[in-house]
């Protein structure tokens, strides 16, 4: 076999190889949060999120539904149980916006993905009206 040959086919064999690895390479994406909602001045809430392409280096931030403010929830380190679940504690602040956050998970190598719409933080009445209680108009 001359040099040119082998080269040819040494390097369609490493292709081979390497098709199958850069294949499993998943999307990231975010699709629940449980539980879904918490509210005003929650702390240290396990939250179970669930997905699909989640690795060791997965970075977890909860934000404004349409942004990157975080709005007063912090996030612990996150355990990666398995490729579609991470468990993150947060703490969600006694002033944060009694609105929907999205959650979104980050890997290391640039890849993540952005569940929208899927934690609301409660409002945390220091009291209750009548009305609210027995569901009175």
């Amino acid at each position: 076999m001359n040099m040119q040959r082998l080269i040819i086919v040494v390097l369609a064999w490493t292709l081979c190889l390497a098709a199958p690895l850069v294949a499993s390479a998943q999307a990231v994406k975010v699709f629940s949060a449980e539980p879904d909602s918490a509210p005003q001045g929650t702390q240290n809430r396990e939250v179970t999120i669930k997905g699909q392409g989640f690795e060791k280096s997965a970075k977890v931030f909860f934000y404004k539904t349409g942004t990157t403010d975080p709005g007063g929830i912090s996030v612990g380190k996150p355990t990666v149980v398995d490729s579609e679940t991470i468990r993150v504690t947060i703490d969600i602040d006694a002033q944060a916006e009694a609105i929907e956050y999205d959650i979104e998970v980050k890997l290391s190598r640039g890849r993540g993905g952005r569940g929208t719409t899927l934690f609301k933080v409660q409002e945390n009445k220091a009291y209750y009206t009548c009305d609210e209680v027995f569901g009175l108009d």
